[in-house]
């Protein structure tokens, strides 16, 4: 069921959406045959970061060392992906990586161009998404660069 974007102030509809995100992030890295197999237990049951319905920043936790982020996935109203926690060291660097990265790909998809290192869709369908992604990368962009977002999310961490 879909919900207008002010009902995901109420925790129940919040729970449910981050229920499902959680459950497309174990799936998105099943399906990716990321480094380990036990993903299910790897996945928090909250994100790091969140706006919801539109994005949320997962950390994957190491099998061995479960206070260690071995990867960090995004997921929401974007495309979901994935990155090192050697190249993103929390949710705001998170976004930062992104943003880049999605803009580099919406640049070649516009040139008519394959990525060198990163595939998203079929050629035939890069016109109609190389506007979305960067309209996302933006956004992302605009999030990570607002530092009152990043005041509020240390002031919680502290209480």
């Amino acid at each position: 069921m879909k919900y207008d974007p002010d009902d995901y102030d109420d925790p129940e509809i919040l729970a449910e959406w981050l229920e499902e995100q959680r459950e497309h992030v174990v799936e998105y890295l099943a399906n990716e045959e990321t480094a380990f197999t036990c993903i299910e237990y790897c996945v928090p049951d909250e994100p790091d970061f969140c706006v919801a319905p539109y994005l949320a920043v997962w950390p994957v936790m190491h099998p061995d060392n479960p206070d260690y982020v071995q990867y960090w996935v995004i997921s929401g109203d974007l495309p979901t992906d994935y990155v090192s926690s050697r190249d993103a060291a929390d949710a705001r660097e998170v976004l930062l990586h992104f943003s880049e990265s999605w803009a580099e790909v919406a640049a070649c998809m516009r040139a008519g161009q394959k990525h060198p290192s990163i595939t998203m869709a079929p050629p035939e369908m890069w016109p109609t998404l190389a506007p979305l992604l960067e309209a996302r990368s933006e956004i992302l962009r605009e999030y990570a660069e607002d530092d009152s977002i990043w005041e509020e999310e240390e002031e919680e961490d502290e209480s």
